[in-house]
């Protein structure tokens, strides 16, 4: 079948990112800002193939060989991640309680990880 998961992701991505620029354009022009140079291009174009469509394909081979339950719980760790690169390369400040819950989402990630399932044994009849 030629509708894969890699054709579907390439899709959705080229169609959503063209409506998203028109919509952006229309909003831009329309508030009188001035037109995109080449360095905005440049970057919308980085997120476009890089971080969005090359990434995906990064994750869902990652997922494929350490196991979908097992490596997507990696993925709860990105927002103390992001709290804590926010902090070292922009100066941004972290309040106590988003400190404390991020710990928190890290060790409730630490446990699952370590958490071995035991697969029940058939009961014989007879």
């Amino acid at each position: 079948m030629w509708l894969t998961p890699s054709t579907t992701k390439a899709w959705t991505q080229s169609t959503g990112r063209r409506y998203a620029s028109d919509a952006g354009r229309a909003l831009t022009y329309r508030r009188g800002a001035r037109s995109p140079g080449s360095a905005e291009w440049l970057g919308f174009a980085y997120v476009t193939v890089i971080s969005a469509f090359a990434g995906f394909f990064a994750w869902y081979a990652g997922l494929a060989r350490g196991g979908i339950a097992r490596t997507s719980q990696i993925q709860l760790a990105q927002p103390l991640l992001t709290f804590a690169w926010s902090a070292l390369f922009l100066g941004e400040t972290i309040s106590l309680l988003t400190f404390v819950t991020g710990l928190a989402v890290l060790a409730c990630v630490a446990i699952t990880q370590r958490t071995r399932v035991v697969e029940a044994q058939p009961v014989s009849t007879g």
